[in-house]
């Protein structure tokens, strides 16, 4: 089965950020990210089932907080997340 999962907040800040925007392109197991300071469009799609996900939203995370610091004055941040299900783990097939 497939599950799609669509999810949008703007939000409402002061300034505009003078950061580089960050792509990273989609794989089998991790989402394409756009995060464009310019426009305040922040964009989460495709699968998230990364097996070190800390590793993959580690720049991510780096970005966000640096666009906190100065964020554009409306931030949207969109998320379209698939699932498949049911989906294991090939680590938790012995549970």
């Amino acid at each position: 089965m497939l599950q799609f999962y669509i999810f949008m907040k703007t939000l409402s800040c002061k300034k505009m950020s003078d950061l580089q925007r960050l792509t990273i392109k989609k794989t089998r197991n991790t989402p394409y990210v756009d995060l464009d300071p310019q426009t305040g469009l922040l964009i989460f799609q495709g699968v998230s089932i990364a097996e070190n996900p800390e590793s993959f939203f580690r720049p991510v995370y780096q970005w966000l907080e640096n666009y906190l610091q100065e964020p554009h004055q409306i931030t949207t941040v969109k998320f379209f997340f698939y699932s498949l299900i049911p989906f294991f783990y090939e680590n938790s097939r012995g549970f």
